[in-house]
């Protein structure tokens, strides 16, 4: 399904799965760093994919610190793919030292839909003793000024629109919509990525 788009020697590096076809319901991935990590930072990249037709999948990562008290780190809608193509993104997130808990869940599931999406993911670890530190800003204003309203908006450069709080540094979009429905979704955009509306 996906031997278009991922190369062939890239392959083994990612699972593939159908998330659970229930809109309530998710396919979970627990990692349990041991006692080694537990005051180390970490650092957890994932590519997603999933694949054309569909309804789309979320992907919720949960730092579970103490057993009564998940701690979510990060929500990802990704709508369905188009035309010939699956739709992907790219993901980091940070847990500074001292915070990473027992468990860190990752869960897939369907877009509040009964339709079943193949999805291919890859994740990748990493452990440091830095803190990390974000200098995001609100650019709320700034998004409902040049949106158009329309299924796909082009935002240019975000350093153009925005400025560049983090010079150097990596930097995403996060945006929270509402669809006609009223139902609040998640996005989170790599840089200079157009809004398309889920």
């Amino acid at each position: 399904m996906f031997d278009r788009i991922i190369p062939a020697d890239q392959r083994k590096q990612f699972l593939i799965t159908h998330p659970i076809a229930d809109g309530d319901s998710y396919n979970v991935i627990r990692w349990t760093p041991g006692s080694r990590l537990s005051r180390k930072g970490i650092g957890i990249s994932g590519k997603l994919f999933t694949n054309r037709g569909g309804n789309g999948v979320s992907l919720k990562l949960v730092n579970w610190k103490h057993d009564n008290t998940p701690v979510a780190l990060d929500i990802l809608y990704l709508e369905q793919g188009k035309g010939d193509s699956a739709h992907q993104s790219e993901f980091v997130v940070h847990i500074n030292p001292g915070d990473l808990g027992k468990h860190v869940d990752i869960a897939i599931g369907n877009n509040g839909d009964y339709t079943c999406d193949a999805t291919a993911l890859r994740l990748r670890g990493y452990a440091t003793d830095k803190r990390y530190e974000t200098a995001g800003v609100d650019v709320t204003k700034k998004v409902q000024s040049v949106f158009q309203g329309k299924f796909k908006t082009d935002l240019g450069k975000y350093a153009d629109l925005f400025g560049d709080p983090a010079p150097g540094q990596e930097k995403t979009l996060k945006l929270r919509v509402r669809d006609m429905g009223g139902n609040a979704k998640y996005m989170e955009l790599p840089e200079d990525a157009p809004i398309e509306l889920p």
